[in-house]
């Protein structure tokens, strides 16, 4: 009895170490280092890659600032809603409602977000008229306009970018450090998304009722430009500049496709591949390091492909298919495969 059983097991584990070996049977650029049986042993072969616990929390009655020892550092007290006194008419035209409500908001665990709002008659309807930011300790950065409604901090945790989505066509870079205003003169136009490139210094534009693309520095001057509805015929995933070698990755949907331009929005070259999420140069800009997945997600069943790419014409050098990607950097990568971790090197 005890060798009947002895046989399938043996038969799972050597299938099990079968397939961790074969993960590199394919792959001429991407050198498995390590495997691991779970998350918890990535982190503790990788400290420094695990998450840490957050600098500012909102509880039920205040808000809590930690410093990297888990210490608190600053207390300060939520006020969801008050009744509006004389005193307080001073916040804005719109203080036309009888009680003041405030909402707080994190971003990147960096800044706190307290907005005022005044209450009108009805009760669904609400009036920004202030917003105020701290950073992580809790210390006062600005003010921003109100109708200011998406707040992002760059990478390097350096610029602040303040805009409003829908009914304002400029956007605030400020100071993290100080709150000193940096440009108000950021031109974006409505119905624009904006973010921060890799690289902090540079902003990309995405007007999807214009079919427009675009990428300005933080003064708000144009670097590069694109029709992608009229050039392309197609809609555009993301997009990522490399000021390295002043080169913009275009990834496109439904037509999942990727494109390589100058910044006078000249083709390069482009490639047949799913969209991508994340991309690096790599080895001294000769190639492209790239996380994509499947377009369409069934949380139940989706793929992740992590490709090395030829700058020059887009060939691809090695690929790996996985069900996650757990850890994406320039020089390793770690990727989730039949219930193992796999730490892979890039030659």
């Amino acid at each position: 009895m005890k060798l009947k059983y002895f046989i399938p097991v043996f038969f799972l584990i050597c299938v099990s170490l079968t397939y961790a070996q074969d993960t590199t049977l394919t792959n001429k650029y991407f050198k498995l280092v390590k495997t691991y049986n779970s998350i918890d042993e990535v982190y503790l072969a990788h400290p420094e890659l695990k998450p840490s616990p957050p600098h500012i929390v909102i509880n039920d009655d205040q808000v809590l600032f930690f410093d990297d020892n888990r210490e608190v550092i600053k207390r300060m007290p939520v006020i969801k809603e008050k009744e509006l006194i004389e005193e307080d008419m001073n916040l804005g035209e719109n203080a036309i409602g009888k009680k003041i409500n405030y909402e707080y908001e994190i971003v990147s665990d960096k800044v706190l977000i307290v907005t005022t709002y005044h209450q009108s008659e009805q009760p669904d309807i609400k009036y920004p008229v202030q917003r105020v930011l701290y950073n992580d300790r809790g210390e006062y950065i600005t003010k921003i306009d109100p109708h200011f409604n998406i707040t992002q901090l760059s990478p390097n945790n350096e610029y602040i970018l303040a805009y409003c989505h829908r009914t304002r066509d400029k956007a605030h870079i400020f100071s993290y450090s100080d709150g000193k205003l940096i440009s108000d003169k950021l031109f974006i136009g409505k119905n624009t998304n904006a973010s921060f490139c890799a690289n902090s210094k540079y902003i990309k534009l995405k007007n999807t009722n214009h079919g427009i693309i675009k990428i300005i520095d933080v003064n708000g001057l144009q670097v590069f430009y694109l029709n992608y509805r009229e050039n392309l015929k197609s809609h555009v995933f993301d997009f990522f500049f490399f000021e390295e070698t002043d080169k913009v990755l275009v990834s496109t949907f439904p037509i999942n496709m990727i494109y390589l331009m100058d910044l006078n929005s000249r083709l390069n070259w482009k490639k047949e591949i799913q969209v991508v999420e994340k991309c690096y140069l790599v080895h001294n800009e000769k190639e492209l390091l790239i996380h994509a997945r499947d377009e369409i997600i069934d949380p139940e069943n989706y793929n992740n492909y992590i490709k090395l790419l030829n700058v020059w014409d887009g060939d691809v050098l090695d690929k790996i298919l996985c069900e996650e990607v757990a850890i994406f950097r320039t020089h390793f990568f770690i990727i989730k495969k039949g219930g193992f971790y796999y730490e892979y090197e890039i030659n």
